[in-house]
């Protein structure tokens, strides 16, 4: 038997749920002080820094994390 390859999966960090989608925003200023947002929710497969949400409508965020380096 062949072995399977594992794809990693995010979950929902309140109820576990592993249907969860990336949410990108684009914000275009428009005269006299209005904006157009666009939308765009597309199927998370890996954790990355952004926002996110599962099928269940939980929301979350994830930070980017930034690695010190300090010089000798």
């Amino acid at each position: 038997m062949k072995p399977t390859k594992m794809i990693p999966q995010i979950k929902c960090p309140i109820c576990g749920n592993t249907e969860v989608y990336r949410i990108s925003r684009l914000i275009i200023p428009e005269p006299e002080g209005r904006e157009t947002v666009y939308v765009d929710y597309s199927l998370a497969r890996s954790e990355e820094p952004g926002s996110y949400e599962c099928v269940d409508g939980h929301e979350w965020k994830i930070e980017m994390e930034y690695e010190s380096i300090s010089s000798l």
